[in-house]
């Protein structure tokens, strides 16, 4: 009788004590791992938004006074940049991807085919 409740005690004693341990252990880890992550999140952010810079200082060139070769090289580099941004938006951090997807965007406007039926109309009618 004494040896199963010493038994049953020492199994709630360990029922107790080992959870909470494992529990330390893992709030421990995902500290050290969310401090990575947010490392890499600014690192991401900082690469993401030299590539957005460098696109619009090549859209901002004068591409007509170039020479050939000029020309492809910063075709190959647009293209590359372009990828890489694809890459990051695939990204499992979403403020990675959110970042890289406002990049990527650039900050041209769009119309729809509606749209500019209706100012057309307009311009006609007025």
């Amino acid at each position: 009788m004494k040896k199963t409740i010493l038994g049953l005690m020492a199994i709630t004693m360990l029922l107790f004590v080992l959870p909470t341990q494992t529990i330390a252990n893992e709030s421990a880890e995902k500290n050290a791992v969310e401090e990575l992550s947010t490392e890499a999140i600014a690192d991401a952010k900082a690469d993401i938004n030299q590539m957005a810079e460098r696109l619009v200082v090549i859209n901002e060139m004068d591409i007509k006074s170039m020479d050939r070769a000029e020309k492809k090289e910063l075709r190959k580099e647009v293209r590359s940049i372009k990828k890489d941004l694809k890459a990051y938006g695939k990204s499992d951090s979403p403020a990675v991807s959110e970042a890289a997807a406002k990049a990527e965007r650039g900050a041209g406007i769009y119309i729809s085919g509606g749209a500019i039926i209706v100012i057309l109309l307009l311009i006609l009618l007025l």
